[in-house]
């Protein structure tokens, strides 16, 4: 029988590795607490900053009458509509940012189980029988099986590295204080805007203007926070999924412009 060729050892390669890793470290169930956890990260960023928009809204709302020569009514909240929209944006990154997860929560219940390595050894081995004979039609054949034995791979290294790596990249302790602190202060600035809503509600007019320095100052670490927490949550769901998958899919082609190229 004819050697294996680099790219053929390579796919072996990673196939094995996978099916020990799987009987072994029982890497399906690791990987899948890793995406758990990160989808409930995003879908509680997600309930915060609807919750501080449901605030703000009602908080523009409220109009407070005062009399300087003729009547008029003024909104103090209205000092909160740049954040308010800032806020509408983090909110619509982290349903993007869960919906990546589920993605990925979703192909890895596909992918992640013993059905698929099993797959993939048949359609490996299978590829490499047909390839060898001497018949150009199953030769063709093999190789259109060994390419998906490729693709199938390139996908499970994908949905199973790229958690890993988000995991490990949000528990080092730059991302992880900046992430914890931002959440912290977000959430204590609800807070305030939900005092801040109540006090407005049975103020009068001379308290308007310490209402809106109250604003701005929330309005200021809101808009900080929100940017610290779109930053980490755009490296877990956009830079470093899409890292993983150049980089399978930039080895997978490598070896079939090796194959294809002549000598």
């Amino acid at each position: 029988m004819a050697p294996l060729k680099r790219k053929e050892g390579l796919i072996g390669l990673l196939l094995l590795a996978l099916i020990l890793s799987y009987y072994l470290f029982d890497y399906d169930r690791t990987v899948s607490q890793f995406i758990d956890r990160a989808s409930e990260r995003t879908l509680a960023a997600f309930a915060l900053a609807r919750g501080i928009n449901a605030v703000i809204s009602v908080i523009q709302e409220i109009e407070i009458g005062f009399t300087l020569g003729v009547s008029a009514n003024i909104s103090p909240g209205q000092i909160l509509d740049p954040v308010n929209d800032l806020i509408e944006r983090f909110s619509l990154v982290m349903l993007v940012a869960a919906t990546v997860f589920w993605i990925m929560r979703l192909a890895g219940n596909l992918l992640y189980g013993p059905d698929t390595l099993w797959l993939m050894g048949l359609l490996f081995a299978a590829g490499l029988l047909l390839v060898r004979s001497r018949h150009a039609a199953l030769g063709t054949l093999g190789e259109l099986l060994q390419r998906l034995t490729s693709i199938l791979m390139m996908l499970l290294v994908f949905v199973v590295t790229t958690p890993l790596l988000v995991e490990i990249v949000h528990e080092s302790d730059l991302i992880r204080s900046q992430y914890d602190a931002t959440s912290r202060e977000l959430s204590e600035a609800k807070g305030k805007l939900e005092e801040m809503n109540l006090e407005i509600e049975s103020s009068i007019g001379e308290k308007v203007n310490r209402y809106i320095e109250q604003a701005e100052t929330i309005a200021d670490d809101i808009s900080r926070q929100v940017v610290i927490q779109i930053a980490v949550f755009v490296l877990e769901t956009l830079l470093i999924p899409l890292a993983c998958l150049w980089i399978t899919a930039s080895l997978i082609s490598r070896e079939y412009k090796a194959q294809l190229s002549p000598g």
